[in-house]
């Protein structure tokens, strides 16, 4: 059997290198069906793409933990996206099918949810909120306010902003606590004339359990 030239090994394992990882393009990078961590070692790209122009279900996980951080990521097809502690100076936005769930970490961005995506924002701390096209987005958390007024569990922040005579969007500031405890205080806009959304909802059965076990703890401390 011939044995492989010095070149042919050096092509193969760039050929490797390659498809393993992200493809660069003037500043862009796209991750096309893969999963990624991104933490202290990351480097750092002008933006991200995941999964665009790639229907493949279940697509791409990408997974932001602290210390790992982005410029502006987009997250298209059937991907998942989840910030775990990371950040993102720009905007994060979320089109067609894609999941985008946001645990801790820091949106200096806008988030946006737009086509038929879902956002998730369970804590962290972020900018404006988006919502377009038939996109969802769902904020986990208590004691939720729009400029003032109380807001029920489950309810649509569509009934509660205050520029109604915009034929376009729908504005509104709210504030409230996150179910990881950080404060919330992010204007939001949802477009009028879509299917888009944006809603409240209780704690996690899980979270409220935890929470629960806390305070019994500290009460039997005392």
């Amino acid at each position: 059997m011939r044995s492989k030239s010095i070149t042919e090994v050096l092509v193969a394992s760039f050929f490797l290198l390659i498809v393993a990882t992200p493809i660069p393009v003037f500043g862009i990078a796209y991750y096309l069906n893969s999963s990624a961590i991104f933490d202290d070692d990351t480097h750092m790209w002008d933006e991200i793409f995941v999964d665009k122009d790639i229907s493949k279900n279940p697509g791409s996980q990408l997974e932001i933990v602290e210390g790992g951080w982005v410029e502006d990521l987009g997250a298209y097809g059937y991907s998942e996206v989840i910030f775990n502690g990371g950040s993102s100076i720009g905007n994060v936005n979320g089109f067609n099918m894609s999941t985008i769930t946001v645990n801790s970490g820091h949106i200096g961005g806008s988030i946006w949810t737009d086509a038929s995506s879902t956002v998730e924002l369970k804590g962290g701390s972020f900018g404006s909120l988006r919502a377009f096209g038939s996109g969802v987005m769902y904020i986990y958390g208590s004691d939720f306010m729009v400029d003032g007024i109380s807001v029920n569990y489950g309810d649509s922040l569509r009934g509660y902003s205050t520029n109604i005579l915009d034929p376009y969007l729908l504005e509104g500031t709210i504030t409230g606590t996150l179910q990881d405890g950080s404060a919330l205080n992010s204007s939001f806009a949802i477009y009028k004339i879509s299917a888009c959304d944006i809603r409240v909802l209780a704690p996690e059965p899980s979270t409220l359990l935890l929470l629960g076990l806390g305070g019994l703890f500290l009460r039997r401390k005392r």
